[in-house]
């Protein structure tokens, strides 16, 4: 799988539906930013992972996983997720 194809099946959980062109590059970009970010501060990464129940497993470097985590928690604060009618 692409990212592209994570960063969809991710919208489409919280969402219901397929995320448009401008949607899906606003989450790319996120996602390369985040990637770059972590990239150069892994600290970052590992502190940002040590919140929640369970721990990393170590599958992935924690640089990717906090990455993914990071547009993750931007789709589920999107208006669109918060207030469904």
């Amino acid at each position: 799988k692409t990212p592209e194809d994570r960063l969809a099946w991710a919208y489409r959980q919280a969402m219901g539906r397929e995320p448009d062109e401008r949607q899906a590059a606003l989450l790319a970009s996120a996602l390369r930013k985040a990637e770059d970010h972590y990239a150069s501060h892994p600290e970052e990464a590992t502190a940002f992972l040590t919140v929640g129940e369970k721990p990393p497993t170590g599958e992935f470097p924690d640089s990717k996983v906090a990455s993914y985590a990071q547009v993750a928690q931007l789709i589920l604060n999107l208006d669109e997720a918060l207030n469904r009618e």
